[in-house]
């Protein structure tokens, strides 16, 4: 009986914890506008965009109408909170976006990620667009 009892709750945390995973994935879906640039780089709009396990990010400056790419594309991965972006190590207008993004604020209009770096902590405010 015990077993039974385990199993059973095992069993609800499992669809509990990945359906929490997928729901958040969910809201990521589609092209979110950075509302806080990063530092030096207030001359620039930045997107990110979130497509079914794949993450492409843009930069636009004051002026042009044609995005860079940055060469920073790759995938991304959302478990317990936090988006795991593997991409790679390239500096987009001197930043980074590899590694771990704690989500703090994730709604289906507006987004807030942390990732603690080395320099610092830094913190992203999106928009959806």
């Amino acid at each position: 009986m015990k077993n039974i009892v385990a199993i059973a709750l095992i069993s609800l945390f499992s669809v509990t914890f990945f359906s929490c995973n997928k729901q958040q994935d969910n809201k990521l879906q589609g092209e979110w506008k950075l509302v806080s640039r990063p530092p030096g780089q207030q001359d620039a709009e930045y997107y990110w965009q979130f497509n079914e396990g794949d993450i492409y990010i843009t930069y636009l400056l004051d002026g042009e109408t044609v995005r860079d790419t940055c060469v920073n594309q790759g995938n991304y991965l959302v478990k317990n909170n936090v988006i795991t972006i593997a991409a790679p190590v390239v500096f987009c207008n001197y930043v980074t976006y590899d590694g771990d993004w704690a989500i703090e604020v994730l709604k289906s209009d507006a987004m807030r990620l942390r990732r603690d770096a080395s320099n610092g902590t830094i913190t992203y405010e999106f928009i959806k667009d």
